[in-house]
């Protein structure tokens, strides 16, 4: 019997600087990013890409803030006033 490929997303394929220069990089094309497109681009699951992203706009010196919520939520880049 065949067994279906079941696609394990890897656990950190880039660190946390780069996973941030990455989201600023979508951000600046897009003027936003989603969640999808946070996903895809750092190849994590929604859960973990999720987790990662309230991480990161936890951190007071972010440069990433949250906009919206739950299925409208996007990130955009913070202004520098904070």
């Amino acid at each position: 019997r065949a067994t279906p490929e079941v696609i394990v997303p890897n656990k950190e394929v880039y660190n946390l600087k780069d996973r941030i220069a990455i989201a600023l990089d979508i951000i600046k094309e897009k003027g936003f990013m989603t969640l999808t497109d946070y996903t895809f681009a750092t190849k994590q699951s929604r859960s973990g890409a999720s987790n990662d992203l309230k991480k990161i706009v936890a951190s007071p010196d972010s440069p990433i803030a949250a906009q919206g919520s739950h299925s409208h939520k996007v990130w955009i880049k913070k202004d520098k006033k904070g």
